[in-house]
Parts: structure tokens; sequence; C-alpha cells
């Protein structure tokens, strides 16, 4: 007789009679039984999670497209015709443009992995979003105690400031890792580097996709606006792709000749995530204070996704000073790259 399905009267029965006959054994059993039957009750509600997030994806995926497109057109441009020759290898240009084109393969080995670190799990990368949830939860009531801040206005602003800061310091973290992780095969076949970048990219945006859950429990939670400013987020988040790109590969190869650097980043982004204005308003630094926020790289980068995020339109400086950093790292990138490109494959 299968007992799959067990209504509460059977369960205590069960237990009650199981309970006299094999003691501990049967107890652990019980309980094992009423874990697997509550796993049945979370698997539809993650099914509407999924349901849920899946047009948040196409909008995103929809509104970057466009921006795809032209950048693929200027790499193909760039590459087949010589217009950077002299300056930059035209090898280095066409491993960028075949791992963006080959954009199957890393969206499926970026999905893949997200897959194969909660295969068998009830929640899957919900995990992530779960710990996020409480993490944020525990230290936005203290803090907001400790500052004297409304908890209306304090939670959405660190929720927001910390979900643009995981993705930003996930993708600085694993740089240095991307390709020795690929050793494996970059060994065995020739791949454009650029490729396994994109699926650790992809890879970060889907976990992203999950912690926007957080968000919008905030937003129904303290009524945090949502207005035609909030669509500007998807445009920090194109720019944070941009920047990952050349991340990746500069810290990928000079992270596998220099094994040293991978835990100094480490131990870097800890100290950033401090420094950063994302725990604390930057108002509370004073003009000084400010004014060093406003050196701050990582802030700016937060400021063009929290920004919006929060019903706000994000400072133009912003915007200025995340494009001069993403044409500045391009080049660099592209000079460093041309030199080394060919010695990766033997550091890893």
């Amino acid at each position: 007789m299968s007992i799959k399905y067990i209504w509460p009267v059977d369960m205590l029965t069960l237990l009650r009679v199981t309970w006299h006959r094999y003691r501990a054994l049967g107890a652990i059993w019980v309980i094992w039984r009423i874990g697997k039957e509550i796993t049945y009750l979370i698997k539809p509600l993650g099914r509407i999670l999924v349901i849920l997030i899946a047009p948040l994806f196409r909008l995103l995926v929809g509104m970057l497209y466009p921006f795809y497109r032209i950048a693929r057109a200027f790499v193909y441009f760039a590459a087949d015709r010589g217009v950077a020759w002299g300056y930059f290898e035209q090898a280095t240009l066409r491993d960028v443009r075949l791992g963006i084109s080959n954009w199957d393969l890393w969206g499926r080995m970026g999905i893949w992995e997200v897959r194969r670190r909660y295969r068998r799990t009830v929640l899957g990368p919900f995990w992530a979003t779960l710990s996020m949830a409480i993490f944020i939860g525990s230290l936005g009531f203290l803090y907001a105690k400790l500052w004297n801040q409304d908890v209306a206005n304090y939670l959405p602003y660190l929720t927001t400031g910390f979900l643009a800061w995981m993705p930003i310091s996930a993708m600085v973290a694993e740089s240095g890792m991307v390709l020795i992780s690929a050793s494996g095969i970059l060994q065995q076949m020739r791949q454009p580097y650029t490729m396994f970048v994109c699926a650790m990219i992809c890879r970060n945006i889907v976990v992203f996709g999950h912690h926007m859950v957080v968000y919008i429990l905030v937003v129904l939670a303290f009524d945090v606006p949502v207005n035609w400013y909030t669509p500007l987020a998807l445009i920090g988040i194109m720019l944070l792709i941009v920047n990952a790109v050349w991340v990746g590969l500069l810290l990928g190869a000079v992270c596998a000749r220099y094994r040293d650097i991978q835990p100094l980043i480490g131990n870097m982004l800890q100290i950033l995530l401090f420094i950063t204005p994302i725990f604390y308003p930057a108002e509370m630094l004073g003009r000084r204070g400010i004014i060093i926020a406003q050196g701050n790289p990582f802030y700016h980068f937060v400021e063009v996704i929290r920004t919006p995020l929060l019903g706000k339109a994000p400072a133009m400086v912003s915007y200025i000073f995340v494009a001069a950093i993403t044409v500045v790292g391009w080049l660099v990138m592209l000079l460093v790259y041309r030199r080394i490109r060919r010695r990766i494959c033997y550091w890893v």
C-alpha cells in the first residue's frame, strides 16, 4: 500500500504506533516522511516564482539585445577590416567577437552551473535569496535603530544597495578563477577565452534575477515607488555586464599568471563593502566623505542600479564616471591582452 500522501490523522496514528514499536528509528523515519511531505508543498511555490520572474528576464533580454547587436557589429567591423591594426592584434578582437557570438553555448554553461551548484536541493538558487533576505532583514532593523533611521526608508535603501553590490562583488571575485577553472577545456581544445567570462557573467545575472524576489517583497511591504525611472536600472545592469567582460578577461589572465592576486581580491572586496556607501547613506559622511565616495568607482556602479530601483533618477555624474571607466577599461584590457593572450593556455 502506498503511503506517499498521508492525512494528518493518519500521520498521528502512524507516529504513535511506530514510536511504540521501533522507538528512535521509527521516529526518525516519520520525521523524514514529514519533511518529504513538506517538499511536495514547497515545489509548487518555486514553480510559481519562476513563472513570475520569467517575464522580467524576457524584458531584460529584449532591452539588451539591440545594444548587443550594435557592439557585435562594431567588433566584427574592427576585427575583419583591421581598423585597430597596429594597436590591437586582430586575433584579440576575434577572441572577443567569437566569445560573445557563442551566446547559446555560454548561456547553457552559465545556467548549467547554477543547476549543478543547487542540484538535489528543494529551493535551488532561492537558498542564496533566502540567506540574503535574512541578512538584510536582521541588519536593516538593527542599523536603522542604531543610526536613528526610519525603517521604511532605510530598509529599501539597504536592500537595493546590497542587491546591486552582490553581482558586482561576485563577478570581480570570480574573475580571478574564471580561466583557471576552465583549464581542463583550454588545455585540450581551442576555445575563445571570452566565452568562459560570458558564462560567468550569465551565471551571476541568473542569480541576480532570483535575488530580485527580495526587492519585490520590499516594494510591496514598504510602498517603494515604481515609476518611469525604475527601468533605468536595466541600463545600469547593461553597463555592469559590459564592464564585467573586460574585468573578467583582465583579472582572469593576470590571476592565472600570478596566483597570489586572487586572495588579495577577496580581501579588497571585504574592505570595499564597508567603504562603499551600501549600509549607510553617503550623506552621513559629510562634505569630505561625499567627495571620497565620488572617487570610488564601485559607488557609481551601485548608484546606477540602486537609485532607479528606489524610483529616482541617477545622477549624471555616475553615468559619466561609469562610461569613462568602460572606455578606459576596454582599452587597457585590449593593450594587455594582445601581449599575453598566447601565453594564457600555458599559465592555467
